[in-house]
Parts: structure tokens; sequence; C-alpha cells
């Protein structure tokens, strides 16, 4: 007769192990050591006491964890820290600051000049964002937001426009500030 399996085993430790195959372990030594040794080993595994790290055990480990970037931001990272290398570094912000303020006085100016088609434009966009949101409210549909959408307005394309060039200059222009002084190292990890 051949001996035990794996998986005969666990079912006479589990008590399912046919009564045929059970009166092996009673002909067979080898089987019989085998099937005490599994069963110690059970018992002892059933015995310990449930582990439960210290408080915080995730972040711990969650902070060791350094994934690689994605090629596509080791390539912009790479083009980056080229075109900001040396005294480009201060070329390149000084012309972001020159942009920025040169595009700031023209809306400004601009602004001065056209403050009435301002106050229409803003009281146009709430006029129209208050209907929008009622006719919503109202229908149950987004067909009034859908019909607000589907309008090219300049206006709003100007505004969005103008606040992300000056989001982007600024962000720019403090990266450019930074570079080289060390604002950008990074963490070593010591395990152990």
């Amino acid at each position: 007769m051949t001996h035990l399996t794996i998986g005969e085993l666990e079912l006479w430790l589990s008590g399912q192990l046919p009564a045929d195959r059970s009166g092996h372990l009673g002909d067979c030594p080898a089987c019989a050591r085998l099937a005490r040794e599994e069963s110690l080993l059970v018992t002892a595994i059933g015995n310990l006491s449930h582990f439960a790290p210290r408080g915080g055990f995730e972040h711990r480990v969650m902070q060791m964890v350094r994934l690689p970037d994605p090629a596509w931001y080791q390539t912009v990272a790479r083009v980056a820290q080229r075109a900001t290398a040396g005294p480009r570094r201060w070329a390149l912000a000084g012309g972001a600051g020159v942009l920025s303020l040169a595009s700031l006085a023209a809306v400004v100016v601009w602004g001065a000049t056209h403050l009435p088609l301002i106050g229409y434009a803003a009281g146009w966009l709430v006029t129209v964002g208050v209907n929008a949101a009622l006719g919503a409210l109202q229908t149950g549909t987004m067909s009034a937001v859908a019909w607000a959408a589907s309008n090219p307005q300049t206006i709003i394309a100007t505004a969005i426009g103008v606040c992300g060039s000056y989001i982007a200059a600024f962000a720019g222009y403090r990266y450019l500030l930074s570079a080289g002084r060390g604002a950008h190292a990074t963490a070593r990890v010591r395990i152990g």
C-alpha cells in the first residue's frame, strides 16, 4: 500500500480521512510518525498567541517601501534637471518672473479699462450659474447645466487660462529658485 499523501494527512488531522486509509497508519510506522509530528505541529501552532505589532506598524513599513517612478516621470525629471542646470536656471527663473509680472500688469491694465465689461461678465456668470443649478434641481435632469456647458464662453476660458498660468508660473518660479539648495533632498531609510 502507498504512503499517505500530504492531502490525506490534512484529512486525517481534520478527522475526514476514509477508514481504509486510516488503517494504513497502524500498519506503516513512517506514516504514523509523520502523522504524530503533523499533529504536534498543528497543536503548537494553535497554541501560539496572536501576533499584534505596535501601533503605526503599517506606516513604518510603508515609509520603507520605495516604488520606482514611472518611465514618463523619469524622462520629464531628467529633461527638467538638464534644462535647469547651472546659469540656465537663473535665466529661466528671471524669464518666468518677468513673464508673470508682465502678464499680471497686462491683466490689471485691461481690467482697469474694461470695468463695466468685467462687472457685466461677473453678473452674467452668476446668473447663468444660478439658473443652471435651479433648472437642474427643478427638472431633475442636468439639461440646464448641459446647456450652460455647451455654449463656449470666452470669459470663462480666459479666467481659467489666466489663473492656471499664474499658478504654473509661481510653481515653476519656486522650483527654479529652490533647485540646487537641497530643498528636494531624498530621505534615507536606516533598517536595523
